[in-house]
């Protein structure tokens, strides 16, 4: 990456639509290893817990853009995503916690 202090307009605009394709990039396979797991868990909800499925989708949900943003940090390096990356950890963790909670309750 370029010093921000000596990046010319065209090095910020750039810059910007680097980071854009490869959150773009992220989100398709993400979206697709999503739709592939709602589909799973549907069928297990199904079969299973007959009507109590949203917690489940929710936490499907958290754990696609929790990918996404580690993908992102991981080809950028970007320090800005950390807070958001701690921030949706512990969002997944406390909705797994609920998803699991609610199955045993069953």
């Amino acid at each position: 990456m370029i010093d921000k202090d000596s990046m010319t307009k065209e090095d910020v605009l750039n810059e910007w639509k680097t980071k854009r394709a490869i959150k773009e990039k992220n989100s398709h396979v993400v979206w697709n290893w999503t739709q592939c797991l709602l589909m799973v868990f549907c069928i297990i909800n199904f079969l299973i817990a007959e009507k109590k499925y949203a917690f489940g989708i929710m936490t499907i949900l958290g754990i696609s853009e929790l990918l996404e943003k580690i993908l992102y940090y991981k080809e950028t390096k970007d320090q800005s995503v950390i807070k958001e990356i701690i921030g949706l950890v512990l969002l997944t963790l406390g909705l797994l916690i609920v998803t699991i909670a609610e199955y045993i309750g069953k």
